[in-house]
């Protein structure tokens, strides 16, 4: 391979890597609850395909110690993959009460060292601040987890479309001086 031809396989691979980044960032920024989705039904189908080829290596390898393994991890999967493919949305509103009490934990943590370097007679007003902040957006999270995550979503969908049109940019910038 010529270093000419391995240069247009780079460039053809970063430009195509750069547009579907711009066009994810737009699915993310327009449509949030349905790019989730259908990253938890890829997700699920993608549980149900290993967790049967899992089961099917623990088969065939009946008497071996890495059947019981394969077995053990087939069956996991198989139970997961169909509950996140029925339940996608349900699903979705965890990973959101889940961030919401890691940020609300994190908070009183702050809030908590705030208070003992104040004790202590060392700086503490950031720390106050910042845990405070914590326990309010913790709080939100929890109380509406859909929506707080089509924000996230939409927010990630923006870096990812101003990341694509970047590179693209200078793609073109690259090739034509």
């Amino acid at each position: 391979i010529s270093m000419y031809d391995l240069f247009r396989r780079i460039r053809l691979n970063f430009l195509l890597t750069s547009v579907l980044s711009c066009i994810l960032g737009l699915l993310l920024i327009t449509a949030p609850g349905t790019a989730m989705r259908t990253v938890f039904l890829l997700v699920g189908w993608m549980l149900v395909i290993s967790g049967a080829a899992s089961l099917l290596t623990a088969l065939l390898s009946r008497g071996q110690p890495v059947g019981q393994g394969e077995l053990v991890l087939g069956l996991v999967q198989l139970a997961t993959g169909p509950v996140v493919l029925m339940r996608p949305g349900f699903l979705m509103s965890l990973v959101g009460i889940v961030v919401g009490f890691v940020l609300l934990i994190h908070g009183i943590h702050d809030i908590q060292h705030a208070r003992e370097s104040k004790a202590l007679g060392y700086e503490w007003k950031l720390s106050m601040g910042v845990g405070s902040v914590a326990v309010v957006m913790g709080i939100i999270v929890m109380v509406n987890p859909f929506s707080t995550m089509e924000t996230l979503l939409r927010i990630a969908g923006v870096f990812l479309l101003v990341d694509g049109v970047a590179d693209l940019v200078m793609a073109w910038r690259t090739t034509h001086g």
